[in-house]
């Protein structure tokens, strides 16, 4: 009589219990988050004085970014939010990072403001290490249910790869 169903699809679908307040609180908390992420990696780009320093990290910038804005839109269009707010949505996240490099002009420009210039060069630098560490790491090791020695070792090969990099780029 009282039988259950026990789903292990792995389709993207919208959540079906959260109300529509709830499923625009979530989005609104995300596209949030993710604003306060490219503002800071704005900060990033914005405070490099090395060109070529410059041009590696925008191009990391632009395609961990290009992903992120792939996956938020389709997060966005599964959820079933209309093109309208979808677009006010992208558009806010999408000014983050410049507004982020302009403030870091502005704040290395100015003589008497190194001190908050290196605190949000920190505070950078820190949301890099916490989302890949605290967040995307654990995600990926600790709860790898399909070949976690493999996610293990992807992980590796990504560190060789910053390792390499970091060993062909030099400062003068």
């Amino acid at each position: 009589i009282g039988t259950t169903q026990h789903d292990h699809t792995t389709t993207i679908r919208p959540i079906v219990n959260q109300t529509i307040k709830e499923t625009n609180e979530r989005i609104i908390i995300l596209v949030c988050a993710l604003g306060i992420h490219y503002f800071f990696n704005g900060v990033l780009v914005g405070g490099q004085i090395n060109v070529e320093t410059l041009w590696l990290v925008l191009s990391a910038i632009v395609f961990h970014m290009s992903l992120v804005a792939f996956s938020v839109t389709i997060r966005l269009l599964v959820d079933n939010q209309d093109y309208i707010k979808i677009f006010g949505y992208m558009t806010f996240w999408s000014c983050m990072g410049p507004l982020g490099v302009l403030v870091s002009l502005v704040v290395t420009s100015s003589d008497g403001l190194n001190l908050i210039n290196g605190v949000l060069q920190c505070i950078s630098a820190g949301t890099f290490v916490y989302i890949t560490f605290l967040d995307m790491l654990y995600n990926d090791l600790m709860q790898a249910k399909l070949y976690p020695f493999v996610n293990m070792i992807l992980v590796f090969i990504g560190y060789i790869i910053i390792v390499l990099i970091s060993f062909w780029h030099h400062h003068p």
